[in-house]
């Protein structure tokens, strides 16, 4: 197994990143709004890395839902129809369900497997795709440093970042084009760019040592740490960003910003973009 492959199974079955105190704010909106997205007469819906299962759980109440995910740690905390599976490599049938979502989930994908994993969600879509992704995701403010090689790498794994022209381009090439209907963003910032920018620099110099969780993915060092160890480097970190929030709390607000955004494709069928 090459270390790409090795990294990723020793992150996504770490059960620290799947506790459900870490999904009980952001995640539990995110599902909410989602929900509010999928239309009414939307019977069957696939949830593409699913993850411990936040948004299938709750949509299970009103819908018919099955989730998919690479990592059996995440889905032992699944409570629908679940299976694990390779994005790229989804295992169902053309047109399964009416439709499917991936949330958070593109910006971790690695380039050799992007393109492969849109077609393959596009494949199995009946009529509608459902993405969130970060909006704009400046990566170098989030890394991490491998005490090993000095390997810099995103805290979470995310290896692009998305623009509008980007996300209204996502499935227009595929062998199953979808055009886009809807896209919004959600979770708004708010803060001075020519103030804020100077403190975002002073992060990534002096506050970017995030806690090295699990594997690097240039050499394969790994940290062998214990549940009370990862708790404290993680309480650390969140110090140090807690102290730039703080500081950005004082500064006037003048311009929004989206954390991330959520787009609505449909096939077959060209409708103009509202802004």
């Amino acid at each position: 197994m090459n270390i790409r492959n090795n990294y990723e199974k020793v992150y996504y079955e770490n059960p620290l990143i799947w506790e459900k105190e870490r999904y009980l704010n952001a995640e539990i909106e995110r599902a909410k709004l989602v929900l509010k997205w999928i239309p009414h007469d939307v019977d069957s819906i696939l949830d593409v890395g699913c993850g411990n299962g936040t948004f299938v759980n709750y949509a299970s109440a009103s819908h018919s839902v099955v989730g998919v995910d690479f990592s059996w740690t995440a889905l032992q905390q699944v409570k629908t129809p679940c299976c694990r599976g390779n994005i790229e490599f989804l295992p169902f049938p053309d047109k399964s369900f009416d439709i499917v979502t991936a949330m958070e989930v593109l910006e971790h994908l690695p380039y050799n497997s992007y393109m492969r994993s849109i077609e393959e969600i596009a494949r199995v879509s009946k009529h509608l795709v459902l993405i969130t992704v970060p909006y704009k995701e400046r990566l170098t403010l989030k890394l991490a440093i491998c005490p090993e090689c000095g390997c810099a790498f995103h805290r979470w794994y995310h290896m692009r970042s998305f623009t509008k022209p980007r996300l209204t381009d996502l499935f227009s090439n595929v062998p199953n084009p979808l055009h886009m209907v809807r896209l919004e963003g959600a979770f708004t910032i708010k803060y001075i760019p020519f103030v804020s920018y100077p403190l975002r620099l002073v992060w990534l110099r002096f506050g970017r040592r995030f806690p090295f969780e699990s594997i690097c993915p240039q050499c394969g060092f790994k940290k062998e740490a214990s549940t009370e160890y990862a708790r404290a480097l993680s309480k650390k970190a969140d110090k140090k960003a807690d102290f730039f929030k703080r500081i950005e709390r004082l500064i006037p607000i003048k311009i929004t910003k989206y954390r991330w955004w959520i787009a609505l494709y449909k096939k077959n069928e060209i409708i103009a973009l509202t802004p």
